[in-house]
C-alpha cells in the first residue's frame, strides 16, 4: 500500500484516476472529499498562471510595438533632417551660381563698355535727318511747327521765361514793363548771347517780331506761325541798343506771355 501511494504522488493523476485508486485502496468518503478539493485548487492556480502569462505577453507586445514606433519616428526625423540639409545645400549652391553668373555678366558688360569707350570719337559730327515732316526747318514758319519740329525749342530761346503756371517771369533775355495799355517796354539783360557768342540785342527782338508778323519789307508774305500770338503788336521802335518799345495795336494782358511761349524763336538780324 505504501508503494502504491508513493507512485501516485510521482504521477499527475486526473480526478477519475484518483477515485478509482481510492476505491481499490479502501479510502473513505472523507478521503474522496479531500481529493476533490485538491483538484479545484490546482485548476485555479493554472488559470491564474495562464492569465498572468497572457498579461505578460500583452505587455511585451505593447512594449515591442512602442519600440517599433519609436524607431520608425526616429528614422523619419533623421530622413527629414537629411532632406532639409540637402535642400539647404542646393539653395546655397544655386545662390552661389547666380551670384557668380551676375558677377561674370557685370564683368563682361564693363569690358564691353571699356572697349566701346575706347572707340568713341568725341570730336565727330552728328548729323540728324527728318523725313517728310516738317516740310522746312524755319522755326518761325507755320510749315515747321508740329510735334517733330527740327528745333523743338532747343536751339532758340524765348524773350521771357515761363513759370510752371504759364506766366512770363523775369530773368530771361530781357525784362518788361507795361506803359498803360499803350505799349510794352522790353529792356535787354546783359550777358545774353546766341549760340555763336554774339550778344542778343533789342534790334534782334525787333527784327524777329517784324519777321513773324509779316512787317519785314524783304518778306511781307511770310507764312508765319505766330500771327495769332502776336496780333496785339503795332509799330516797334528802338529806343536804344538795349531797349525796344512795342506799341499795342490791340491791348492785351497776355502781351508779355506771348513772347515767352515755348518755341518762340529769337533770330539774329545778322
Amino acid at each position: 500500500m505504501t508503494n502504491h501511494w508513493t507512485n501516485l504522488r510521482r504521477t499527475r493523476l486526473s480526478r477519475r484516476s484518483m477515485l478509482r485508486a481510492s476505491a481499490r485502496a479502501g479510502v473513505g468518503a472523507a478521503g474522496l472529499a479531500l481529493v476533490g478539493c485538491g483538484d479545484d485548487d490546482d485548476d485555479d492556480q493554472q488559470s491564474v498562471a495562464q492569465a498572468q502569462q497572457q498579461d505578460q505577453d500583452q505587455q511585451q507586445a505593447m512594449q515591442d510595438q512602442d519600440q517599433q514606433q519609436a524607431m520608425q519616428q526616429q528614422q523619419a526625423q533623421q530622413q527629414q533632417a537629411m532632406q532639409q540639409q540637402d535642400q539647404a545645400e542646393q539653395q546655397a549652391m544655386q545662390q552661389e551660381q547666380q551670384e557668380q553668373s551676375a558677377a561674370e555678366a557685370q564683368a563682361q558688360q564693363e569690358e564691353e563698355q571699356a572697349v566701346a569707350d575706347d572707340n568713341i570719337d568725341y570730336n565727330a559730327t552728328a548729323i540728324g535727318a527728318y523725313g517728310a515732316f516738317p516740310q522746312i526747318l524755319d522755326q518761325g514758319s507755320a510749315l515747321a511747327r508740329g510735334g517733330q519740329s527740327a528745333s523743338n525749342n532747343y536751339h532758340f530761346g524765348a524773350v521771357f521765361p515761363l513759370d510752371p503756371f504759364g506766366s512770363a517771369v523775369p530773368g530771361g533775355l530781357a525784362e518788361w514793363e507795361f506803359v498803360g495799355a499803350e505799349a510794352l517796354i522790353v529792356r535787354m539783360n546783359e550777358g545774353r548771347t546766341f549760340h555763336n557768342g554774339d550778344a542778343v540785342t533789342a534790334e534782334d527782338i525787333k527784327f524777329t517780331i517784324d519777321r513773324l508778323t509779316g512787317k519785314a519789307e524783304y518778306n511781307p508774305e511770310y507764312n508765319s506761325a505766330w500771327t495769332g500770338e502776336l496780333s496785339w503788336t503795332g509799330d516797334n521802335e528802338l529806343l536804344d541798343e538795349n531797349t525796344l518799345r512795342i506799341e499795342q495795336g490791340a491791348p492785351s494782358v497776355d502781351a508779355a506771355n506771348s513772347l515767352a511761349l515755348g518755341g518762340f524763336p529769337v533770330f539774329p538780324k545778322t
